[in-house]
């Protein structure tokens, strides 16, 4: 299921970086850094990053996905993503 509209993106995101590191997802905010907050290692990221690309129809690639380091991030970016992907061909 695709999900476009930011507050769903958001909630999406946050649960699944809590379910990440088993953490509640009143845990986890935008401000929240991957590795500091989370202590995410690389494994961690990369199931993140699958289970995203899985619940938001698109790919990740690491280029894109290793400056990410909060959850706001990767919020904004998805955003972006899928604002882009919705775009009409020829720019309107």
């Amino acid at each position: 299921m695709v999900h476009t509209d930011l507050q769903q993106i958001e909630q999406s995101v946050i649960t699944l970086a809590a379910k990440q590191v088993g953490v509640a997802e009143t845990d986890v905010t935008r401000q929240t850094h991957f590795r500091d907050d989370l202590n995410f290692d690389s494994l961690d990221f990369v199931n993140l990053t699958m289970g995203l690309e899985e619940a938001f129809e698109l790919s990740i690639p690491d280029a894109e996905a290793e400056p990410l380091q909060t959850v706001g991030a990767v919020i904004d970016h998805i955003a972006q993503r899928t604002r882009s992907a919705a775009a009409p061909v020829g720019g309107g």
